[in-house]
C-alpha cells in the first residue's frame, strides 16, 4: 500500500503491483530533494505496468542503514515527506477554486460574447503524490528500508 491524500485525510491506496524498480543515480536535482525515475513491475514477467513515474527524496533528511537504527530517522524522512503532501494538497485545493472560477465566468461572459477570451487562461491541475516505503532486500535479508515520495 501507499499513502495518499484524499479529502483533506491521509489514506492507504491500493498498488498494482508489490514490485517496483527506482533507478539507483538521480536524474534531477533540486535545491532540496533528488528526483529519480520509479515504475511498478509485474512480479511474474518483471515487466514494467502502468505510468512512468518520478520518486522524490531528501538530499538532507538522514536514512540509516542497518535495520535496527532505521525506526527514527525513518520517521523524519516520513515527516519530511508529509509536509510535501500536505503543502502540494493545499495547492490542488487553490487550483480547484480557480478552475471552477473560470468555469462559472465562463457562462456568466458566454451571454456577453467574451467566453472565447477565457480558452487563453489555462487551468491548473496538481499530480497526486504518494509516499512509499521501500525495503531492499538481498538473500532474505532487508538491507535497506526509504521512504520516497512518488508522483
Amino acid at each position: 500500500n501507499a499513502w495518499k491524500r484524499r479529502n483533506h485525510l491521509i489514506v492507504k491506496q491500493p498498488l498494482p503491483s508489490l514490485s517496483v524498480a527506482l533507478k539507483k543515480s538521480a536524474f534531477g536535482e533540486g535545491a532540496e530533494r533528488l528526483a529519480f525515475r520509479f515504475r511498478f513491475l509485474d512480479y511474474s514477467t518483471e515487466l514494467f505496468i502502468g505510468q512512468k513515474m518520478v520518486a522524490k527524496e531528501s538530499r538532507f533528511v538522514e536514512t540509516k542503514e542497518k535495520k535496527d537504527e532505521i525506526d527514527y530517522l525513518q520517521s523524519n524522512r516520513y515527516s519530511y515527506h508529509r509536509v510535501f503532501v500536505r503543502t502540494q494538497a493545499t495547492a490542488s485545493r487553490f487550483a480547484s477554486i480557480y478552475n471552477r472560477a473560470l468555469d462559472d465566468l465562463s457562462g456568466t461572459l458566454q451571454s456577453k460574447g467574451f467566453a472565447e477570451k477565457l480558452g487563453d487562461y489555462p487551468r491548473i491541475h496538481f499530480v497526486e503524490p504518494m509516499v512509499f516505503e521501500l525495503a531492499e532486500v538481498e538473500d532474505n535479508e532487508e538491507v535497506k528500508i526509504q521512504n520516497v515520495l512518488v508522483e
